[in-house]
């Protein structure tokens, strides 16, 4: 029933797509000089407030790097077909960059944290010893700074066969994710002040001194996938997060993609075996017979009638 319905073929891009965002955007997120600075502003004077400003300077230059980005890489027409090689190339490069990257920023992390504590403060800690709205400001424009996994993220974007609308909610939804370390803090505190207080400060005394293997970490995974997703491609291989599929001709942005999980969660429960309560059985045949309207009908063959019982 699954394929007459036709919402398999069109499943795969729109899921695959949309994993490929949450993975490279979740390790984006992962910041530990970000969560570190929550954790300070939640104990200014007044914490929501310049909480508010610092995710306001993060949006500012995440949102414009993404467009940047995206601009970019869409004008070199990676999504077309006959750019395959290029596009994977391209991806096979960053992924080998990140991968140096990230052993570089392990080495720097264990370099710094052999130093006393308190030699040589940078900017940022200057600035968030007396934070105001300014320095809430133009330190969440310098803490997020595009990173290279936050770069690889939009280019999973910029170089799939995706429509403008369908792309800018999948940039919206990296903008969000690569956010996490201050809109869940943030959220908490608003819930819980002094439980997310504490839970804060006790986290930030592990992050201040493992916090670079846990960055490292992201940035050495997230470059491993592109390289081998990049290998993979160029060698013609099925690849990871691969949209060799035919588009679908409706939304395939984040909430097609969920629209599509939806759709295969519905139509498992139809054709499974009956359901363990009577309100399960009756919501299943509902959604069913919902969809009955999208089966499509059976030709009809001209003079043949219907076939007549024998006696």
């Amino acid at each position: 029933m699954h394929e007459r319905l036709g919402l398999l073929p069109a499943a795969g891009p729109a899921i695959s797509m949309l994993t490929e965002v949450v993975v490279l955007a979740l390790l984006a997120a992962v910041s530990p000089t970000a969560l570190l600075v929550s954790a300070v502003f939640l104990g200014a004077a007044n914490p929501i407030r310049t909480v508010l400003i610092y995710l306001a300077g993060a949006i500012v230059v995440t949102a414009v790097m993404a467009l940047v980005v995206y601009a970019a890489l869409r004008g070199s027409h990676f999504y077309k077909p006959h750019l395959r090689d290029p596009k994977y190339g391209l991806r096979l490069g960053l992924g080998v960059l990140m991968l140096a990257v990230g052993c570089y920023l392990l080495r720097r992390g264990k370099l710094r944290s052999a130093k006393p504590a308190g030699q040589g403060q940078g900017l940022i800690s200057r600035m968030i010893a007396r934070p105001g709205p300014k320095e809430a400001f133009i330190v969440g424009i310098l803490i997020y700074t595009p990173s290279l996994t936050f770069v690889a993220a939009v280019q999973a974007v910029a170089t799939s066969r995706q429509d403008l609308a369908d792309a800018v909610g999948y940039l919206a939804l990296i903008v969000f994710i690569t956010l996490l370390c201050i809109w869940l803090p943030l959220l908490l505190y608003a819930f819980k002040p002094d439980r997310t207080t504490m839970l804060l400060g006790s986290f930030n005394v592990w992050l201040r001194a493992r916090g670079y293997v846990l960055l490292s970490a992201a940035v050495a995974i997230g470059g491993a996938v592109l390289t081998l997703n990049g290998i993979l491609g160029l060698t013609g291989v099925v690849s990871l997060f691969t949209h060799t599929g035919p588009v679908p001709a409706s939304g395939t942005g984040p909430l097609g993609a969920l629209t599509v999980l939806r759709s295969h969660a519905v139509l498992l429960t139809c054709d499974a075996s009956p359901a363990s309560s009577s309100i399960a059985r009756h919501s299943a045949r509902r959604s069913c017979r919902s969809r009955s309207h999208l089966r499509p009908e059976r030709p009809h063959r001209p003079g043949r009638g219907p076939r007549s019982r024998p006696r």
